[in-house]
């Protein structure tokens, strides 16, 4: 219950802070994935880690 709570509360964030919607997909390697629109990787990065829902060495930035 509470992983779903966190993650409607980064979709929420996301969706007001940063003007993207988001969905979790499930990939082979790495599990639950947050993959949201548009280039928000470090907005996204940034709020997590003010947050305190993740530390930075746990975030994986993929892309360019």
């Amino acid at each position: 219950v509470c992983d779903i709570l966190v993650k409607q509360l980064i979709f929420s964030v996301s969706s007001q802070e940063f003007a993207c919607n988001g969905t979790v997909i499930e990939h082979p390697e790495y599990g639950e994935v947050l993959q949201l629109q548009g280039d928000q990787r470090e907005n996204i990065c940034q709020w997590l880690t003010k947050a305190g829902l993740a530390k930075p060495d746990q975030l994986k930035v993929h892309g360019f």
